[in-house]
């Protein structure tokens, strides 16, 4: 939500400044705007990017809906191999996975630079800090060790809490109350301590005068 967007980036700009950790409810304002320039620059980040690549290959996608339409829903369910087969004919399945894989392949290869992007806006408070691509390579090299730690760290802790957090809601489901809890709890404690990690590399980037 905008909210929290908001919330991480007050948190991450005010340890790196040294100060107080939490937003307070008179920066909400604030907190909104930095929520919706996040939102903003993440939908660049990760959606815009393999929806281009996507929409380059649609006329092939669409080739593979009009073949399957063609061969008749049944036909494929009685004989899915010879459908399968034809579409392999034409190249369909490669381009198939192709649709499936780019996404993935786009947001490992942004993530990098969407985190150091972030984490420079909320020093800056700059819009473009996002965009600043040598800018922001450059810091990724700088502070390689702290930048890789904190990825480690952040995937980590993400994926543990994450997954706590799947495991106790479906076995706590008949109390309404604890599966609430525990679906919501674990994200909190993971969105706030990976705020404060980032708050953390932040600072070491600001005391290095080189932001």
């Amino acid at each position: 939500t905008l909210i929290s967007f908001g919330w991480s980036i007050g948190v991450i700009r005010r340890r790196a400044w040294r100060q107080p950790d939490l937003p307070q409810p008179k920066n909400l304002g604030t907190v909104l705007k930095d929520g919706f320039v996040v939102a903003f620059m993440s939908l660049l980040f990760f959606v815009i990017p393999p929806l281009l690549f996507i929409i380059l290959i649609q006329y092939q996608l669409l080739a593979v809906v009009w073949h399957l339409l063609k061969g008749g829903w049944i036909g494929f369910l009685f004989n899915p191999g010879k459908v399968l087969w034809m579409m392999a004919e034409r190249g369909s399945l490669e381009y198939l996975l192709a649709a499936g894989i780019i996404p993935v392949v786009c947001a490992v290869m942004a993530w990098p630079f969407f985190v150091i992007g972030e984490l420079r806006y909320a020093v800056t408070g700059k819009i473009l800090s996002f965009l600043n691509v040598f800018g922001n390579l450059g810091l990724i090299f700088r502070h390689f060790g702290g930048f890789l730690s904190y990825l480690f760290f952040v995937s980590l802790i993400r994926a543990g809490l994450y997954g706590l957090s799947m495991i106790l809601t479906p076995a706590l489901a008949l109390t309404v109350i604890l599966a609430a809890i525990a679906f919501a709890v674990p994200p909190v404690i993971a969105h706030w301590m990976t705020a404060r990690l980032a708050g953390t590399l932040a600072r070491e980037i600001c005391e290095s005068k080189r932001i």
